[in-house]
């Protein structure tokens, strides 16, 4: 029998939303999950929100930057680029902005 092993991490692109990103992630935390946050070029506001949460989560959270906006795709693509060399299994990849319920990841994951 084969024995498959699963490491599964959430994958957030941010661009400007130092207003619910907190929310999302910490709501993702709770759930014991790493995270991968990759700001796409947000204001310094922003990046200053996503500074603190991964300084208050070194363990759990990894966070990337772009220079520039670049766009969702770009940052999702830096997100899974990173998430291959940590040799993740699986990304789920969640939305900043809080639109997503965080409840329903486990619908996703069983």
């Amino acid at each position: 029998m084969v024995s498959l092993s699963i490491e599964l991490c959430a994958l957030i692109p941010v661009y400007n939303h130092e207003k619910t990103v907190g929310d999302v992630a910490r709501a993702l935390l709770a759930k014991n999950m790493r995270l991968i946050l990759v700001n796409d070029g947000s204001s310094p506001e922003c990046r200053e929100s996503l500074i603190k949460l991964a300084n208050e989560h070194p363990h759990q959270v990894i966070l990337l930057e772009h220079p520039i906006n670049q766009g969702k795709g770009a940052a999702v693509m830096t997100g899974l680029r990173h998430a291959d060399f940590l040799h993740v299994s699986h990304v789920l990849q969640i939305d900043a902005d809080g639109q997503h319920n965080t409840d329903d990841i486990a619908r996703f994951i069983t």
